[in-house]
């Protein structure tokens, strides 16, 4: 199975691009795609915009509007793929491979507790993220319909600073 690392945003309030933000020496982007290969995932970076850092990348479709379900839209023309934010610098193999034993028994869909953006989606919510994409929606909207799986908390990074520790 693919996992679609989410690496759209804008990193606005980060100031810099998280998904090459590094950590250790170690792009945060990278740091997720090791701890795909681990859980058995085919990592591939999902975004606006190239970054050619040693993984495969998709494309989003260019659009005016921004929003997070665009990445999981492109990710879900391929199919059934496990999602993951790049900005979980903290995330483990182990949680990767909870959330894909969880999908096994629930095929409709699966996420974690308190991160709506990292589960495992089948393609049937193809449409579903679009249509919310397209009007705005919540990603919480997105995921309403999911089994919830609490894998532990993982705190995102939202600035540099917070990557001290």
């Amino acid at each position: 199975m693919r996992g679609c690392i989410l690496a759209g945003g804008l990193s606005s309030r980060f100031g810099t691009d998280k998904a090459l933000f590094q950590i250790g020496g170690q792009p945060l982007a990278l740091r997720i795609a090791a701890r795909m290969a681990e859980a058995g995932l085919e990592p591939i970076l999902v975004g606006r915009h190239v970054r050619n850092i040693g993984i495969p990348e998709l494309l989003e479709e260019e659009r005016s509007s921004r929003h997070p379900l665009w990445g999981v839209a492109a990710g879900l023309q391929e199919g059934a793929a496990l999602f993951c934010p790049c900005d979980l610098p903290d995330l483990e193999a182990t949680a990767l491979r909870r959330l894909l034993e969880a999908w096994e028994e629930h095929p409709e869909g699966v996420y974690a507790a308190g991160q709506p953006l990292l589960g495992v989606f089948p393609a049937s919510l193809w449409e579903k993220s679009r249509s919310l994409a397209a009007r705005g929606g919540r990603v919480y909207d997105f995921v309403s319909q999911l089994t919830i799986v609490n894998i532990g908390a993982f705190k995102n990074l939202n600035s540099p600073e917070g990557a001290e520790r």
